[in-house]
């Protein structure tokens, strides 16, 4: 029987691993076209490729980071807030998805602070 499950097993790894390579380019793919959308000010299609990218490399912390970033730039506040919330689960010293977090959650103290702050992170 114990023979049986493992032949099992390794047919199903068998006709999973090309598919799971397969998403993994895909992923990679829709990554790299999103960072190019992204410097052309396309953000609404370099969100659309975060996110297609996110559904498939899910622990990459990058991804999260420049969704939240694509997301900010559309003016989807609280979406940017979540991709960059699940960057720092990911990566918790990243620190533009701090110091967007803190900025947009009021932790700074003075108003002219908080824009210069936002300035110079959307910069970055």
């Amino acid at each position: 029987m114990r023979k049986l499950t493992a032949i099992t097993i390794l047919a199903i790894l068998a006709v999973l691993a090309p598919r799971i390579a397969e998403a993994q380019v895909d992923a990679k793919a829709a990554y790299a076209s999103g960072k190019t959308l992204y410097a052309q000010e396309k953000f609404e299609e370099a969100r659309d490729m975060f996110l297609k990218a996110s559904f498939t490399d899910a622990r990459n912390a990058e991804v999260f980071l420049w969704l939240g970033k694509a997301n900010y730039q559309i003016g989807e506040i609280d979406k940017a807030m979540t991709a960059w919330t699940r960057t720092l689960q990911l990566a918790p010293r990243e620190a533009y998805a701090i110091g967007m977090l803190k900025a947009l959650k009021g932790h700074t103290v003075k108003p002219d602070a908080k824009i210069k702050l936002i300035k110079t992170l959307i910069d970055e």
